[in-house]
């Protein structure tokens, strides 16, 4: 296209000067030069031709966008929460999302994910990247971990700046955890009496993204690559609930946990529970799953109903999923993503001098006026009595500052808490909320200790200016001005070392009954 304007602008144009090329229409307008007695008539040929080259390249800029958009080959063919469509309030969920790439060209660029407000339809918290590459004609499978709050948040995934190269999640229905069991995608396996086919190439491949799963039902041996295999030991090590059933040929099929492939079969594993059912994956029932199954990890949450009302029900019975109305939002007494962020930031409060602070601002404004007014009433130069203002706005501005930054202890420093859960191998599943408070301003990189850390903001109306990344590398960085504080939460496997609790005394005392 531009060939053929630079083709258009040269034909327009047959009075340029010899011997003196056509770079660019601005230097020929220059380089022009007409007499007195045909100075209009050349004037007035060169106003219609640009005027034709002005119309070209205003066509040509009009097309410009469709080639870009054309080009822009990126489609999100699903995205899904958790394990079975739902999420769990105040933690890191699971956002499984299969990117298509319909160009015959290869795409590498970078996904962002932020949570939206469905109020204004801004974005807030910090976004989320990934840098992807997707063959020509392929589809990729992602993982991201947002943190949901207590209600069902919309998502929404961008791959670049245009209407187009955006997608936005379903809002998903909260639950305290999700019942599935595992498919084969090879074999396309799939169950209709009441559990949710959870496809498992799609298994996290860290434990810190399993919270959202509570029982998982396994009917044949998974083709997991190591992080997966690891991900779920360690998922069930932390107390996940592992139902096991027998293979077609009728047999128990070799369960991803080296342990548990020994006879007698263990129904430990860890402070999770693992069950053995005599029967095949064709055998099963609405009701037995319901009596065998879900009775052995059902779990009351309080939900808050479209009409503000609230009561705890199962979110695995039959009544529940059975319901017409959606619940979107949670309840709790103890609300993890707000009460800790709070009373971290009281560790930060400011201690400041108000008696002083009230008292410099009365002298400035008495400074002003009526010390201004004098200043002037006393026939002194003007040149010093601005002077003198621009002094006394500078002496003042500067005691303010110093004394409004005081109180913090001019330090940058963090507090933090914590809740850890062991896993094998001396590995600890950490869950920190932290917030950070520096004094100087600037851009700052957060990392959690340990290995695949997770990082989230959890503020839900603000938007704060910095990125997130999460996996082996992730980090979170951001830009804070000075004497700013900024609460985020994070998640990693850290090396702690194994605990081992023993009994070294016990005492048996003996109650005599009442006559």
């Amino acid at each position: 296209m531009q060939d053929l304007c630079r083709d258009l602008i040269r034909n327009l144009m047959p009075s340029r000067q010899p011997n003196r090329p056509l770079d660019k229409g601005a230097k020929y307008i220059g380089a022009v030069a007409c007499s007195s007695s045909n100075c209009v008539a050349r004037r007035r040929g060169f106003r219609q031709e640009w005027w034709l080259v002005g119309l070209c390249c205003f066509t040509w800029l009009l097309g410009l966008p469709n080639e870009v958009v054309a080009n822009s080959a990126i489609e999100v063919e699903y995205a899904e929460w958790g394990f079975d469509g739902r999420a769990v309030p105040r933690t890191f969920n699971l956002l499984t999302v299969g990117v298509q790439n319909r160009g015959d060209t290869p795409f590498e660029g970078t996904l962002r994910c932020h949570r939206l407000l469905s109020a204004t339809g801004s974005w807030s918290g910090a976004e989320i990247l990934q840098d992807v590459y997707i063959a020509p004609l392929s589809t990729r499978i992602l993982q991201f971990y947002p943190y949901m709050l207590d209600e069902g948040e919309v998502w929404e995934l961008r791959w670049g700046d245009g209407l187009e190269d955006a997608f936005q999640t379903e809002r998903p229905q909260l639950t305290s955890g999700s019942r599935v069991i595992l498919n084969d995608p090879i074999a396309n396996s799939g169950i209709k009496q009441g559990l949710k086919g959870f496809s498992e190439n799609w298994f996290p491949v860290s434990v810190v993204a399993t919270d959202a799963l509570r029982l998982a039902v396994m009917d044949h041996a998974p083709r997991w690559e190591e992080p997966r295999r690891d991900a779920f030991r360690d998922w069930l090590f932390r107390g996940g609930i592992l139902h096991v059933l027998k293979e077609p040929t009728g047999r128990y099929p070799e369960v991803p946990v080296p342990e548990l492939n020994v006879e007698p079969r263990p129904d430990r594993f860890g402070v999770g529970k693992i069950y053995w059912h005599d029967m095949t994956r064709d055998g099963l029932s609405r009701a037995y799953i319901y009596e065998k199954m879900y009775a052995t990890s059902q779990d009351l949450v309080s939900v808050v109903d479209r009409n503000g009302s609230t009561f705890d029900i199962d979110p695995t019975s039959t009544e529940f999923i059975r319901r017409d109305e959606e619940f979107f939002e949670a309840y709790a007494e103890w609300d993890s993503d707000r009460l800790i962020p709070t009373r971290l930031k009281e560790f930060l409060k400011p201690n400041h001098e108000w008696p002083l602070i009230y008292m410099l601002s009365g002298v400035y404004l008495l400074t002003l006026f009526p010390g201004g007014y004098l200043v002037v009433r006393s026939k002194i130069d003007y040149r010093y009595s601005l002077l003198a203002l621009v002094v006394v706005v500078a002496g003042f501005s500067w005691l303010f500052s110093v004394m409004g930054a005081r109180g913090y202890g001019e330090s940058t420093s963090t507090t933090s808490v914590a809740t850890a859960r062991q896993l094998p191998d001396g590995r600890w599943d950490v869950e920190q909320w932290n917030s950070l408070f520096v004094t100087s301003g600037g851009d700052y990189a957060i990392r959690a200790a340990g290995s695949f850390p997770i990082v989230s903001t959890v503020e839900n109306l603000e938007r704060v200016s910095g990125v997130l990344r999460n996996g082996r590398d992730g980090q979170f960085a951001v830009d804070m001005p000075p004497f700013t504080y900024r609460t985020f939460a994070s998640r990693a496997e850290v090396p702690l070392g194994e605990f081992r609790a023993k009994v070294v005394n016990a005492r048996v005392r003996r109650l005599r009954a009442a006559a």
